[in-house]
Order: C-alpha cells, then structure tokens, then sequence
C-alpha cells in the first residue's frame, strides 16, 4: 500500500478528483481560507472540505503533486491500522499470512494513487467499524465526523453503519442497543448544519448551485433502476471480484450455508448496512461508481478468510492462489470503448497520464489551436489544475453534437461519448494521433 503511494507520488489528479480535490483545493487557495461556498461552476452539492485541507497542505508545504499525496499518507496509514484491527477480529493469529488478499483489493489498490476523498471516507467508515467492532463507542463520533465533512455520501454510509450497529449488537448480545444513536448524532447534526447553510446561501438543497447538477438527482424511472440494480451487481464481480464470490460459493456449498458466530458479525450487519446504502443509490438517477462502494469490497474478503483456518488443504491452498491470481489481474480488465468502465477503480488507468503528455505535446508541436481541440469533462482542464504545472493549456469541454468540433482529443479512459459519437468518429473522422498503452489508447480527430 505505501510503496503503491510512493510510486504514485507524482500521478495528476485524474477523474472526479479533478473536481472534488482540485479545483476544491484550487478554489480555496487562491480565493482565501473562509470561502466555503464554492463558485456555482464546480459547486456539485458535496461539503468542500477536502479541498479545503488540501489547501492548506498547499498553503503550508508548496501547491505541487507530491505535496497533495503527502496529505493523503495519515489516511492511508489509519486505514492499514483499522484493516490490521479487523483481522485481529476475525482471523486467527496463526492465519495472519493469508491477510495478504486483503491487501489485493483492486478498487483499494487505484484509490491509494489518486488524492481523493474517497480515501478519507473509507478511513472514516474502518474507524467507525472498528470502534463498533471493539465496543469503543466514543471514537465513531470523530470517525463520522470525518464522513460527513467530505461527501454526501459519507453522510449517508453513517446511517448504514448505524444500522449495522444495530444488527451486530443484536448478534452478539441479543438486545438492539437503540440507546447507541447518541454517538451519532454530532454527525447528523453537522449534516444539517452544512446543507442548511448551504441552501441559505445558495438556495440549492443537497445538490450544486448550478442546473449541469440537478439532472443527476432526478426520481428514478424503472428502466433507470433496473439498469442500478445490473451496475450494482456488477461492481462488486469487477476488476477481478468474481474469484472471491467463487472462492466463497465453493466453501457455502461445503458447509451447507452455515455461519460461524464470527461469519454471523460479518454477513448481516453488512448486508444491512448494504441494503441502506443501495436504496440511496437506487433512489436518484446518479450513475453508480465502482468508488462509491469501496468499504464494501473488503467484506466478501474478510469473509472469504475466515474459510482459510487450519487444516490447510489443498482445496483451500487452490482457492488461495486463484482469488490472488484473479485479483492482480484485475487491473487487466478493460472493456471496449461503447461499454462504461470505472477507470478510477483499478491501476489500468496509469498509462493515461503519459499518453495524455504526448497528445497535449504533438498539439504543441503541430501548431494546433488548443481551442479548437474539444476533450471530456476531466481531459479538458489545463495542466495548472490536473498536474499542478504549466505543461499545457486548457482544451474546450465536449459537448455534443460531435459536427460542431473541428479536433477532438479521445480516450477510452473516459465515458462521455455516446455509442454513436464513437461509431462516428472511427467512420468519419481523420486520426492525426494515435497512441496506445496496455489497454489505454488516446486519440486526436480531425473533423478536416
């Protein structure tokens, strides 16, 4: 995990990270540390107070690359703690090797490249659950509070670990324990605080002051949540995840579905706290990212090693070998360029930034306007927001019809462009540039 952020350490901001820690940061360092509200152009609805701790490692050490990784390290460092805390729960000292496919993780993998604050949020949620795990109530309030500070959605993952509270308390007392809700009410508190302020302010509710937003809080048609409930199963057999649920099915069937005391603590309070977490997802027409599910990865994991206790067979040693297997190379897994992927959820993404730096350098080099030349909506920006630099200037935003762009700047990386703009641009279009990398190919066309 650590030689992961070191290797990482000059990586751009890449994806929603361009939005939700950049231009954050970016807002606060240069308009002043009290500037809560953002502008309505990158004001999406979530509390900004990742970018404003980013900024502030900005403000103390230098606005550069390697410094907004450096500020992700306490994070990183808490979540290799709380991971160790729960496997001393449920997994033998004897059987500690096998916490190596823990660590395999491949959404957990990508997310520790990136300054994100879905890293901050998993650390919220692992401290959380830890201190439910250990019976230290008094340590979920500091956790939840770092939940709520930086996204929506944490707000929303604090409910869930409420409720499996709920349920594991159930499990291992036999008594609902409804008294435990004290502990989470600072954070249901700050909740409201914010978004009350926000709405004063801007008069926009738990989504951005700007319209470009609304459209992805929408009510949901039945068409658009059975297409949720497919994306949902998906990602959780993604990126190699599907060798954990065989390795799992294999030892249900052997033991007939039966749950150890501690298999019992991990199988229903998840799967409460799951089925909270999807019926806010299911509820909004917002696609459904690999990232918003990351805590949950872990889980079948977790699950899957408590399967592993001695004998040590060879069923078991097979099974061992191929979720490992199945997990590294999963960041081989790239779908073609008409099928959505979540290119932040695993490290196939990397060659990016480089094929990126040749495109936006054959730009330079051919005298092309860089106007002209149309990207999506986290290629677009100029290096001085994604690279922290002055290596080349902003491109235009793509918007659709494509026949009104003379250059577009094409990646599979991204998933803006419609099954049609693609078909059309591979029939019609000229391609000036073309480079490729491990899966990850990047394209300048010529409408000319």
């Amino acid at each position: 995990m650590l030689l992961l952020w070191w290797w990482s350490l000059d990586f751009p901001f890449f994806w929603d990270n361009v939005l939700l820690s950049s231009l954050f940061a970016d807002w606060f360092y240069d308009n002043g540390m009290n500037a809560f509200i953002l502008g309505s152009e990158i004001d999406c609805g979530h509390p900004p107070f990742f970018g404003w701790y980013l900024a502030a490692w900005w403000s103390a050490l230098g606005k550069t690359l390697w410094v907004s990784h450096l500020a992700m390290l306490p994070f990183l460092v808490g979540i290799g703690s709380f991971l160790f805390l729960l496997l001393k729960y449920f997994v033998r000292e004897s059987e500690k090797f096998i916490s190596l496919l823990l660590l395999l993780e491949p959404t957990f993998l990508a997310q520790c490249t990136m300054v994100s604050n879905d890293v901050v949020q998993l650390f919220g949620f692992l401290m959380a659950w830890c201190a439910i795990l250990y019976r230290k109530w008094i340590w979920v309030i500091p956790a939840t509070l770092v939940m709520t500070v930086v996204s929506i959605r944490g707000a929303v993952m604090v409910f869930a670990l409420f409720v499996g509270g709920l349920i594991l308390n159930k499990i291992r007392d036999q008594e609902w324990a409804w008294s435990r809700i004290v502990y989470f009410v600072p954070a249901g508190l700050l909740f409201l605080l914010w978004n009350g302020y926000h709405w004063k302010e801007t008069g926009a509710l738990l989504v951005g002051n700007n319209p470009a937003w609304a459209e992805h809080y929408q009510a949901v048609t039945i068409d658009v949540l059975v297409k949720h409930l497919i994306v949902f199963v998906k990602v959780f057999l993604d990126f190699g995840r599907l060798f954990v649920w065989l390795g799992l099915l294999v030892f249900m069937v052997k033991t007939k579905g039966r749950f150890t005391q501690k298999q019992k603590e991990i199988v229903y309070p998840v799967a409460g706290m799951l089925v909270v977490f999807a019926l806010v997802l299911f509820s909004n027409t917002n696609p459904i990212g690999h990232r918003y599910l990351l805590p949950f990865y872990f889980f079948p994991l977790l699950l899957l090693l408590t399967y592993f206790e001695h004998p040590w067979t060879r069923l078991k040693k097979g099974i061992f070998v191929l979720v490992g297997i199945g997990l590294l190379t999963g960041h081989l897994w790239v779908y073609p360029p008409t099928m959505a992927q979540g290119w932040d959820s695993s490290l196939a993404h990397v060659p990016y930034f480089e094929l990126k730096a040749e495109a936006m350098g054959f730009i330079e080099k051919e005298g092309i306007d860089p106007t002209e030349v149309a990207a999506p909506f986290f290629m677009y920006r100029p290096a001085e927001i994604t690279n922290l630099s002055n290596e080349f200037p902003a491109l235009t935003r793509f918007e659709s019809p494509i026949s009104n762009q003379k250059y577009i700047l094409f990646t599979n990386v991204s998933n803006d462009f419609s099954d049609d703009d693609i078909a059309l641009l591979e029939k019609e279009w000229e391609v000036v540039f073309y480079k490729k990398k491990m899966g990850v190919f990047v394209v300048l066309y010529s409408s000319e």
